[in-house]
């Protein structure tokens, strides 16, 4: 198949070298299993769709397409299907208009002579019944969840769809993400494992082109400081291949098979081939040394530039470890005792930009930890109280909202307040804690230096779910007796996230945390309180779960510190909230070391009283300048 159509106004489709015998194995009768696993940025999702033109055009039958989720499925069909359809001549004409009242055609479903192209999301087992098809295309497997709905594997069921076909055809294709619960890593082992092999423009040596590393004496490498002038080192002569000679390298490139297998086509492609602007060499060098030091960032890119799985790294902290990296925070003198010793007040680092918390509520007890963020997510621990008492008592909650709303003195001068609060609401208390966040999920607190606006603050009322996924949700819950917004966080990635740079990460900078001296070895033991394992479900369907290393084990502080860890993602992606312009904007403060807090509860609550009628906080996007 050689695939020509436009995918939007203006725009010819010509099929890439590289995706040349990828498309011919797509149209191949005598294959039945094509497996492409890939990186971002090679034009799969377009090639698909062209795929799809093709068989509706010259061998029209029953199609079944399965995205991640439904709003992917509507996206694909509109972004990728539609434009596709509307473009290619040959097939404009045979697909009605989903704008029209015609219930055969639909976003999501649309009939044609001699078939039909359905396309569903995997979350639910509904989209797989009543369907008998010859083509199921399975897209993203990596972000699949583990069962549609219960009902089983996706790929188990999208197969069974095609059980009757003399010729099924069955594509899967995915940037791949943890190794151990990798479908698409699964199925790639599985195939023929095809690698696309192009020569060297100086000796000719046919080679995969690969990342290299730092330490590999081939793969793409680039001058001290000037990433944008990244080549590529040949692992045969180690002679230098620029960035224009990649295109023909390309256009003479081999696809090679690995292993003997029949019926499962394996191509593996990442961005270094793709033509693209943005997989040029240079800006894949660029993209690498703004994540190298943050492990969850360079797993993005890993997985979505090199297409490579994550090594897993099923262990768990060393606390030992972890103490002996505490260190001095800057302190103010703020007088001298009786015996002449210095009385001292503790600072908030001068690069810290945003002040986070989390909240843990026990039967007897509120745990509650501070932390600050500067840029690239850098992390300063600062405070960790526990408050005794009744949660069930007012008292309680009062320290707790005296703690929250305490002006933090800055190193660089000046004050700020915890501007985000994340609060764990699972429990006996339940109740109690929606009382007490549904008055304080937006208020507005002191002014600070520099700044003629008041801070504004948030207590998130969270509900911490397992499972992969987005940290932070799209929208809150008011489905609750409390009716108060909630927001259904997805904790394993957030404990990953945190775990990852505890774990790789040594030096200061990106990603970095810093613990101070106060932090005393029983909250380390509980941060090194629970390690993540791979197990099954009842299903049978490998799973990450994070457990306690030992059975009744505190773990408040270790929870705390994922709770204020995800409550500066709600500012980021829940309210579109610029760390980095943040960092920026603090660092061009002058310092003022002699300026107090002025403003008292009495002002801010009339300052809170004035505030204008909230939207609908769920979808409403508050712009950074209001933090």
């Amino acid at each position: 198949m050689d695939a020509h159509y436009w995918p939007a106004p203006g725009w010819k489709w010509k099929t890439l070298p590289f995706q040349r015998e990828i498309a011919d194995a797509f149209s191949d009768p005598l294959l039945e299993t094509v497996t492409v696993l890939k990186s971002a940025r090679v034009g799969f999702t377009k090639l698909l769709a062209g795929y799809f033109c093709y068989r509706i055009h010259f061998d029209p039958s029953g199609i079944l397409a399965v995205l991640p989720a439904q709003e992917d499925a509507e996206g694909f069909s509109k972004d990728d299907i539609a434009p596709a359809l509307e473009a290619t001549p040959e097939v404009a004409g045979l697909v009605g208009d989903p704008k029209a009242r015609d219930s055969a055609n639909t976003i999501l479903h649309k009939v044609f002579p001699g078939g039909f192209l359905k396309v569903v999301g995997a979350h639910s087992g509904r989209g797989f019944r009543r369907i008998t098809t010859d083509v199921v295309a399975f897209d993203e497997v990596d972000a699949y969840p583990p069962s549609a709905g219960g009902e089983g594997d996706q790929i188990d069921l999208g197969k069974k769809r095609a059980f009757t076909s003399p010729f099924p055809k069955f594509i899967i294709g995915s940037s791949p993400k943890t190794r151990k619960l990798s479908r698409i890593w699964r199925s790639w082992e599985d195939s023929d494992q095809r690698d696309l092999f192009v020569p060297c423009p100086h000796c000719d040596h046919g080679q995969r082109l690969q990342w290299g590393g730092r330490d590999a004496d081939f793969g793409i490498k680039w001058p001290k400081d000037r990433p944008e002038d990244a080549y590529y080192l040949c692992e045969q002569c180690r002679e230098p291949i620029e960035h224009h000679q990649k295109e023909g390298m390309v256009a003479q490139g081999r696809w090679q098979t690995e292993l003997l297998c029949q019926g499962n086509a394996g191509f593996r492609i990442w961005a270094g081939y793709s033509p693209f602007p943005a997989a040029a060499w240079g800006k894949l060098a660029t993209e690498f040394l703004k994540v190298k030091d943050d492990p969850v960032r360079l797993q993005v890119f890993v997985n979505t530039i090199l297409g490579e799985p994550w090594g897993d790294q099923y262990k768990g902290l060393d606390h030992e470890r972890l103490m002996a990296r505490r260190e001095s925070y800057p302190v103010r003198v703020i007088g001298t005792r009786d015996d002449g010793s210095q009385e001292t007040e503790p600072l908030v680092p001068r690069q810290v930009a945003i002040l986070t918390a989390g909240v843990d509520i026990q039967d007897d007890r509120i745990e509650v930890q501070a932390a600050g963020y500067g840029r690239g997510e850098e992390c300063w621990k600062l405070e960790y109280q526990v408050l005794y008492g009744d949660p069930s008592s007012q008292e309680l909650w009062d320290e707790l909202d005296d703690f929250l709303t305490r002006p933090r003195r800055m190193e660089r001068g000046g004050w700020d307040y915890i501007r985000a609060t994340a609060i764990d609401t699972g429990g006996h208390h339940t109740q109690t804690a929606y009382d007490f966040c549904r008055p304080r999920y937006r208020r507005l607190l002191g002014t600070r230096p520099g700044s003629s606006r008041p801070a504004v603050s948030y207590a998130f009322a969270i509900k911490g779910q397992t499972g992969e996924g987005t940290i932070w949700p799209r929208e809150a819950s008011r489905r609750n007796i409390g009716k108060v917004l909630l927001w259904p966080v997805r904790v394993d990635p957030a404990k990953d996230a945190v775990q990852e740079r505890l774990n790789r990460i040594e030096v200061p900078g990106p990603g970095y945390i810093h613990f101070p001296r106060a932090f005393g070895e029983i909250y380390f033991e509980q941060l090194d309180s629970e390690v993540s394992e791979l197990s099954h479900d009842r299903q049978g369907f490998p799973k990450r779960k994070w457990r306690l290393k030992t059975q009744g084990r505190r773990n408040e502080a270790w929870d705390t510190a994922i709770y204020d860890y995800v409550a500066l993602r709600g500012l980021i992606d829940g309210f579109g909230f610029d760390l980095e312009r943040e960092c920026n904007l603090v660092a061009s403060m002058p310092d003022d070391p002699d300026d107090d807090p002025r403003e008292t509860v009495d002002t801010m609550q009339e300052r809170q009283a004035a505030l204008p009628a909230k939207k609908k906080a769920s979808r409403r996007r508050w712009k950074a300048a209001e933090l």
